[in-house]
């Protein structure tokens, strides 16, 4: 495959295919085959997949190796995520559970960021306060008591659905990519890893988004009506 014909297969599948998948998703809840949360998690699967393969695209269009790798890394989790959710029910809940952890983490953060009196405002903290307030109410609900206990590390599912190695490695090389490492500091690297490399990281992302899409698909296509159903409601 070349990186045109990339382009063209991820085209194909988030452009033309995308919108099938949500309305089956969306109907899975009115046929009880799945709980909103469930489907809601897919479906922002596949939203995120969606926006991080334009970024991959875009990436390559402008020649730019850290927008790339940003993008592939991106993807790789993506895909990690999502063979881990549609493994059990169970792991698509504790995935949900934790948007709550990583809110409650967050927003620990930003109080304590905040606390400087003489940097931020009485509103500011205002803000936090309520939206920890609001996120512990939502803890509760959801079942996540307590609220301390840590978020599932992705390469910890990546191990789990046969993904271990490939995280590992890829996102090792990826990382030197994305964040100001020393290489990437003291490397010119438009003069050096962006040609080739460019291509080949470009490449994986491309593999990472449709393995995504064919994911979610194969998981969609348990959930469409059979004809046989159908007829026999007719």
């Amino acid at each position: 495959m070349t990186p045109n014909d990339g382009i063209a297969a991820l085209a194909d599948k988030y452009n033309k295919d995308s919108d099938r998948l949500l309305l089956v998703f969306r109907d899975a809840i009115h046929r009880r085959q799945l709980e909103p949360q469930e489907a809601g998690t897919l479906t922002g699967f596949l939203i995120c997949a969606t926006a991080a393969q334009k970024h991959l695209k875009r990436g390559f269009q402008e020649r730019d190796i850290v927008y790339i790798s940003w993008a592939t890394r991106t993807l790789l989790e993506l895909l990690v995520w999502t063979q881990y959710c549609i493994r059990s029910k169970e792991n698509a809940q504790r995935f949900y559970q934790d948007s709550v952890r990583d809110l409650a983490g967050a927003m620990g953060a930003y109080r304590d960021l905040v606390s400087d009196t003489t940097r931020y405002s009485d509103e500011q903290r205002s803000l936090i306060y309520d939206t920890e307030a609001k996120t512990m109410k939502l803890a509760a609900s959801l079942g996540v008591v307590p609220l301390d206990v840590s978020f599932l590390p992705v390469n910890v599912a990546a191990d789990e659905v046969g993904l271990g190695v490939d995280y590992q490695k890829a996102n090792k090389v990826l990382s030197k990519l994305v964040h100001p490492t020393a290489y990437m500091v003291c490397t010119s690297i438009m003069d050096g890893l962006a040609g080739g490399a460019s291509v080949n990281f470009f490449m994986a992302g491309v593999d990472y988004a449709l393995r995504v899409y064919a994911v979610l698909n194969g998981f969609a296509a348990r959930l469409e009506p059979k004809d046989t159903d159908v007829q026999s409601k007719q």
